[in-house]
């Protein structure tokens, strides 16, 4: 379809692949908003680190992520690039 942006890869030492996200997998919504392109996750990732209530380099954000014919929502930890 036309909503969701497919999962090509995962870093195997990520905390996405230790939350069972695998290539092939749909996010249809970050931190709220939902996603249907790159650039709709884009937005979702800035808003879930804009929103973080902490300063430390890690916030978790809440993803709503299609596996076959499930859906469920995982919580993931996203670390703050330090530029």
């Amino acid at each position: 379809g036309d909503e969701g942006v497919v999962i090509t890869d995962v870093d195997p030492q990520s905390d996405a692949a230790d939350k069972g996200l695998k290539a092939g997998d749909v996010i249809l919504q970050i931190a709220g908003v939902a996603v249907s392109d790159p650039s709709g996750l884009a937005a979702g990732v800035k808003k879930a680190m804009d929103g973080a209530k902490t300063d430390k380099d890690t916030v978790k954000v809440l993803m709503q992520v299609k596996s076959g014919d499930q859906t469920r929502f995982v919580a993931l930890s996203l670390t703050r690039s330090k530029a």
